[in-house]
């Protein structure tokens, strides 16, 4: 079953109470501020955030980035890819805290580790401007969407008919 599919539960036929999520707390703990930090950072993510807060609110495009946060986080994983539009220097960073605080020993010396080039300004910046260009080329892409008119003939949907 896909993480987010949503149960409605009918006890009384007359009673019908609002659906209820199919993804464990657990999971929307670690989703929720994931998917609000994505929404804020500049990137694609955060296009399409705002595009869908235009058309239905910020807390249905939350959860509509918490979704494809976790499909696309599914298809790196089985896919063993790196995402395209991350930060090299924020991802070196990152990793670089995550193994000193699992207790791996401190680089002591005066060669610099790769999670050094984060502390760089310029470099940062550049990966700002990289990323807030991904945001543009992702909202002309959407810009140039076409609504499609529904499908007639032998492919279409039959309305009242199952398989």
């Amino acid at each position: 079953m896909p993480p987010f599919v949503a149960r409605v539960i009918i006890a009384n036929p007359l009673q019908v109470k609002a659906p209820e999520p199919a993804t464990p707390p657990y999971c929307w703990q670690s989703l929720r501020p994931a998917a609000w930090a994505a929404a804020k950072a500049p990137g694609p993510l955060h296009a399409f955030f705002v595009r869908i807060r235009a058309r239905r609110g910020h807390q249905v495009a939350a959860v509509a980035v918490a979704r494809k946060l976790t499909v696309l986080c599914w298809h790196l994983l089985t896919k063993g890819e790196d995402y395209l539009w991350a930060r090299p220097a924020l991802v070196a960073n990152k990793t670089r805290a995550m193994q000193l605080q699992a207790g791996h020993p401190q680089q002591k010396g005066s060669r610099r580790g790769p999670a050094y080039a984060y502390n760089i300004k310029a470099l940062r910046d550049r990966e700002m401007l990289i990323a807030a260009q991904a945001e543009r080329n992702y909202e002309r892409l959407v810009s140039q969407w076409k609504p499609r008119r529904p499908k007639l003939g032998a492919r279409a949907p039959q309305l009242g008919r199952t398989k």
